[in-house]
């Protein structure tokens, strides 16, 4: 490859990852006509977000940025056909801010899962992080085509455990949504779901799933039902065992829902309100609060705002449940 020209859109970082990754099979053009990049459809297999994610506030930034003067980072481009690979608020904000040019890294990838592998690990390193959410669909995307699980988790960046786990929850959905029935999982244990996946009926699926969410069972709670109801003779034997442990938990349960009055309104607590949003909010974010709190300068107050939106919406259909029981 020929020594690159110096130029602030370059990035030592993104370049390593290429160079690690692809070799010679990339380079660098600076401020090349906007026009010739195109941007990719939605039914591109490999885009690496599930949506563009646009975030009009950071987008704003950026394009303010530009408009000052600054040079943001290049883009990346697929070579052959000049595709947006990774970069779309960066590129975004270049069309808002009415700029002629572009600069872009030209990758050629022997394939696209090697290239969409790339695109997840520019983003977990270099960009905007995907979400878990995303990094899940992505999954999902990759296990229908038949690809191995190992392969899956390396290229979506997360432990096998982890991946099984969310193949699971999957899973589970799938069969509920089967029977035209919905439980909420955002509570219950990491092991939850493979655990009760393992049910063959979905009856009784649907049965420990509710109990699950309505007990807050923990892990070895659930493991223990589920053995029990594996144990059991007939589809009867379980859903009287479910009646029955549903019954001995029933003041358990009883004190998870009196957490909220009548009127859908959270009761009145001795500890302080920024406390008792510690858990709403690590539930909420599952275990990616460090994002917001560890990101750049820049997008804290987006990511917050993105946070609170999250927040308000959650709260708006609890309550609207709860008013409809």
């Amino acid at each position: 490859m020929a020594p690159l020209p110096e130029h602030p859109a370059r990035s030592r970082q993104v370049e390593a990852i290429l160079t690690e990754r692809l070799g010679n099979d990339w380079d660098f053009r600076p401020d090349i006509g906007f026009t010739a990049v195109k941007p990719r459809a939605k039914s591109d297999f490999n885009q690496a977000r599930i949506e563009t994610r646009l975030m009009g506030d950071y987008v704003r930034q950026l394009t303010r940025l530009l408009t000052n003067g600054t040079v943001l980072p290049a883009v990346i481009v697929r070579r052959r056909d000049m595709t947006l690979l990774d970069g779309y608020h960066r590129y975004t904000a270049h069309k808002g801010a009415g700029m002629t040019t572009i600069s872009v890294y030209a990758i050629q990838a022997a394939d696209e899962f090697l290239e969409d592998q790339l695109i997840v690990e520019l983003n977990q390193s270099a960009g905007k992080r995907l979400t878990q959410q995303e990094q899940q669909a992505k999954a999902e995307q990759y296990i229908k085509r038949g690809i191995s699980e190992q392969r899956v988790a390396d290229l979506v960046q997360v432990p096998l455990s982890t991946l099984r786990q969310w193949s699971a929850y999957a899973k589970v959905s799938e069969r509920l949504n089967g029977i035209g029935e919905t439980v909420d999982m955002t509570a219950w244990p990491k092991t939850a779901a493979v655990q009760l996946n393992s049910l063959r009926n979905t009856p009784t699926l649907l049965g420990a799933a509710r109990l699950t969410t309505d007990a807050r069972l923990k892990s070895q709670e659930v493991a223990d039902l589920v053995k029990n109801l594996r144990q059991a003779n007939s589809q009867g034997e379980e859903q009287e065992l479910l009646r029955e442990e549903r019954e001995t938990l029933g003041p358990r349960i009883q004190a998870m829902a009196s957490a909220l009055n009548g009127n859908g309104k959270a009761q009145a607590f001795t500890r302080p309100v920024w406390m008792q949003s510690l858990p709403a909010l690590a539930l909420l974010t599952k275990y990616e609060a460090e994002r917001y709190v560890a990101s750049a300068p820049e997008d804290q107050v987006v990511r917050i705002r993105v946070l609170w939106q999250r927040l308000s919406n959650t709260a708006t259909e609890a309550l609207r449940l709860l008013e409809a029981r």
